[in-house]
């Protein structure tokens, strides 16, 4: 009787704002073009869709597209003036959209999202993500053209940066966790020098990692220095002005530094070079323990479960300066969902969108049927027995035999596997709920990382969240972006390997190529971008 009261409370909630169809009124016919997944047997007979039918009185005709060219396919049908669906289930991209808005193929949605009473789950998904993330699905012309996929991830929003150490090899040395580049150093020249793994080998390496300067080692070594922001081409921003941090004298510093450690001996060269399914997890993969420190999401790229539960997270790096900062790409939404000019019913379709982003919606999607993949904790009969790795969250979801679900890619009819709308919190994934005998050191290490990074003093005041750019922008970033970007890369790549040198000359010779590619037009667009998402 709990169970059932609960559940009816949490309908009565979260719908007693819809009008209903009643069972004499014929239902809404509102035609999907949605991509189609190897594992979702049907949609149009999907329990998901079922559920969306009738909560709002509507029926669903799906249409499901090749998957390889959907987003081409749908763009060759806007750009010929083709009738289209009523509604496109897209994730076409911000420029594209944009391009879509300006032709008229597709409708402003802003009226709804400013209507509570319609946008009845996007305005309770404010307070579980604890923002009004509307803001940041506003185009150039000042209108909203999509409902969103959103997931909060503690595992993601730091994952480009972060380094893990060999804590038994970290005691044996006698040593503390480094917290200074000095400190690290001097940790990687005790590790690379002592027969830790006692093979009677010189095998052992200090820092492991891969993908060059793209790669998570960097990021955390130059993040001692200037804030790095990879994810976002090295785009900084400091008192509201977008700058790259390759320009800055604080990235050069930290370009000496880290070819110090690789003339030193204590980073492999191959960590500008390898990838990680062969190179990088090879190297941590060796029958004997090899790698101090390893720079990855977690230490997940290990078999061993043991071993890679003996790695444990290091801070922020502070730099000679006194600086420190974290490589921070926050979670955003991004377009899933879009009314096209050809809908009858613009209303229904939006409230279509607006179901997905429910909270039950946006773990079925992803975890399968309540009630058989996932239960709430607090529905439990014995919550209390529930713990979560994440020592901020309480236990929230049971998740019963993801793998299967999920992981197998086996065919299924439960859900839509995220190929539409949802909006998930931090407190889902950090709230995943086991049995306390089931969690392994692992899984506490990978925890432990997650929120010393997401806590950490160290994250950037002051970052790009989200850059969406005018049809015009993106030409711009089109035109300059591939070939800076691959300039900056070779030439740090000749710098940390000793190919070419770095004084004062090459120094300024590098900053005047940068602008010959065009950085500061890049630049231009970025900051009226990086303007608009901070509503100046």
């Amino acid at each position: 009787m709990k169970k059932v009261l609960s559940l009816v409370l949490a309908l009565a909630l979260v719908f007693s704002c819809f009008c209903f169809a009643s069972a004499d009124d014929e239902p809404v016919v509102l035609t999907v073009a949605v991509a189609d997944k190897t594992n979702i047997e049907d949609y149009n007979t999907n329990q998901m869709t079922l559920y969306i039918e009738e909560k709002l009185g509507v029926d669903l005709d799906i249409t499901a597209m090749d998957s390889s060219d959907y987003n081409s396919k749908i763009n060759l049908m806007v750009q010929s003036g083709d009738a289209l669906p009523d509604i496109l289930v897209v994730g076409p991209g911000n420029a594209l959209l944009y391009e879509w808005a300006q032709l008229e193929a597709i409708v402003p949605l802003t009226q709804y999202y400013a209507d509570p009473e319609i946008a009845v789950n996007i305005y309770e998904s404010y307070n579980r993500v604890g923002y009004d993330w509307s803001g940041l699905m506003v185009l150039p012309d000042g209108e909203i053209y999509a409902i969103p996929k959103l997931n909060q991830s503690y595992g993601n929003e730091h994952g480009q940066g972060r380094l893990w150490i060999y804590k038994p090899w970290l005691e044996a040395l006698n040593l503390e966790m480094p917290t200074t580049t000095d400190e690290l150093k001097a940790a990687l020249e005790a590790a690379v020098a002592t027969d830790l793994n006692g093979n009677g080998v010189a095998d052992e390496m200090g820092l492991v990692g891969y993908n060059g300067i793209s790669g998570e080692w960097f990021n955390y070594l130059m993040d001692g220095f200037v804030t790095c922001n990879n994810g976002k081409d090295w785009m900084i921003v400091n008192d509201g002005v977008v700058s790259f941090a390759y320009t800055t004298d604080e990235w050069r510093q930290g370009i000496e530094y880290i070819k110090s450690l690789f003339d030193a001996g204590l980073m492999p060269s191959e960590n500008l070079t390898q990838d990680f399914a062969t190179g990088y997890k090879g190297m941590v993969n060796s029958e004997a323990v090899t790698a101090f420190t390893v720079a990855y999401t977690n230490a997940d790229g290990m078999v061993d479960i043991e071993r890679k539960g003996e790695y444990f997270p290091l801070a922020p790096i502070v730099g000679p300066n006194g600086f420190s900062s974290t490589t921070y790409n926050p979670s955003v939404p991004s377009p899933a969902l879009c009314v096209t000019a050809d809908c009858a019913n613009p209303e229904m379709a939006f409230r279509v969108g607006d179901l997905m982003v429910s909270e039950e919606l946006s773990i079925v999607t992803r975890f399968g049927e309540h009630g058989v993949e996932w239960d709430y904790v607090a529905d439990k009969e014995n919550p209390d027995e529930y713990a979560c790795p994440y020592e901020l969250f309480d236990p929230y979801v049971v998740i019963y035999h993801d793998s299967d679900y999920w992981g197998s890619g086996a065919m299924q009819n439960k859900s839509w596997m995220q190929q539409a709308p949802f909006i998930r919190q931090y407190g889902i994934a950090a709230g995943m709920a086991y049995n306390p005998d089931n969690i392994t050191e692992f899984d506490l290490r990978f925890a432990e990382g997650c929120t010393l990074y997401q806590t950490s003093p160290a994250n950037p005041k002051e970052y790009i969240s989200l850059l969406i750019y005018s049809a015009d922008e993106q030409e711009v970033v089109t035109n300059v972006s591939t070939d800076l970007n691959t300039y900056v890369k070779e030439t740090m790549a000749s710098w940390l390997t000793g190919a070419a040198t770095l004084d004062d000359a090459a120094w300024d010779a590098f900053q005047a190529q940068v602008e010959t590619l065009g950085a500061s037009s890049w630049l231009e667009v970025a900051q009226a971008a990086y303007n608009r998402s901070i509503g100046k």
